[in-house]
């Protein structure tokens, strides 16, 4: 793998949310690279580049591509960055290896879409046929989802191909109804299953290298209230009648990821968090976490002048 195949694979976003950085709704962030008090670094997601305008800064003055972004965040060498870049994109076993490995084909993004397009538009075609996926949907009261599938364990041998190049096995998903999860351009990049007939511990399953939001990305001007479910489901579930309200599903009680936290400092007129999770021990324990992980999010990175996160426990087994 070149440096030109890590730059045009890797973006930058992936690389912040790695480590955990977030951006506000002016794309500005506080540079690691220095003390900043201020967001005082702009981020560039086309050009996969960060720049910092503080003359304080050692980076400041010159574009950081993705690269030289590790370098500085982990005080690494060019050769040690460009490995772990590598280990990012899961071509290598990472910084420290005395040997790299055989580099796997990478996937391009578009190629992902491409794929998880193709095979989720079988998988709709497979729920119009099964009257047991139907039925499923019908009894949680989801009848009105119109962006749903099944994997009856049929595909065609270019989707069983362009599903493995991704990692992801036939076999994944079978006999669940599939959710997609779209990126910030609306494009599916990643599925979430749910079982029809197992209610126990194995009824829940995302492909794998999971990214994108369920349902969409809200809009960042319009919304003013969030609400965060616990689960795909739950978040299918939830009527919406109000354009400054959006509902996000996290992916269980330990499933709010660097995108939902990054979203949330994208919203300037952002007023309150509700958080919507199940009733049982572990979303009742979840919740103190999950609103302060948020919370410091939020205060330090949003212009919002009114910010509320607030609770609301459901019932057990709504999952």
């Amino acid at each position: 793998m070149t440096i030109s195949d890590i730059k045009q694979n890797l973006s930058i976003t992936t690389v912040l949310a790695h480590y955990g950085l977030s951006v506000n709704g002016n794309n500005r962030m506080c540079c690691p690279f220095h003390d900043d008090k201020k967001p005082s670094m702009e981020v560039f997601p086309k050009s996969d580049t960060v720049f910092c305008f503080s003359s304080n800064c050692e980076v400041h003055g010159k574009p950081i591509d993705v690269i030289d972004f590790v370098m500085h965040q982990e005080k690494l060498s060019k050769h040690e960055a460009i490995l772990k870049c590598k280990s990012l994109l899961g071509a290598t076993g990472g910084v420290g290896a005395s040997a790299v490995a055989q580099a796997q084909p990478v996937v391009s993004e578009k190629s992902r879409i491409k794929t998880m397009t193709a095979v989720f538009a079988h998988f709709q075609k497979s729920f119009a046929q099964s009257k047991a996926a139907q039925a499923y949907m019908q009894n949680r009261g989801l009848e009105r989802i119109q962006e749903v599938g099944f994997h009856d364990g049929t595909l065609s041998k270019p989707l069983r191909a362009g599903l493995e190049a991704l990692g992801i096995t036939s076999a994944w998903g079978r006999g669940c109804v599939i959710f997609p999860l779209k990126n910030a351009q609306g494009e599916i990049v990643s599925f979430y299953g749910r079982s029809i007939s197992n209610n126990g511990d194995q009824r829940h399953f995302y492909s794998k290298d999971r990214k994108g939001l369920y349902p969409a990305y809200p809009d960042l001007q319009g919304t003013k209230y969030l609400v965060l479910t616990e689960s795909v489901i739950d978040a299918a579930s939830f009527p919406v009648d109000d354009a400054a309200t959006a509902v996000l599903a996290l992916y269980g009680t330990n499933g709010l990821t660097p995108a939902h936290k990054q979203l949330v400092v994208q919203m300037p007129h952002l007023e309150e968090i509700y958080l919507f999770f199940d009733g049982d021990d572990a979303g009742r324990k979840a919740l103190k976490s999950r609103a302060d992980e948020l919370w410091k999010v939020w205060m330090h990175g949003s212009s919002a002048t009114t910010q509320t996160i607030s609770s609301v426990p459901t019932p057990e087994g709504r999952m």
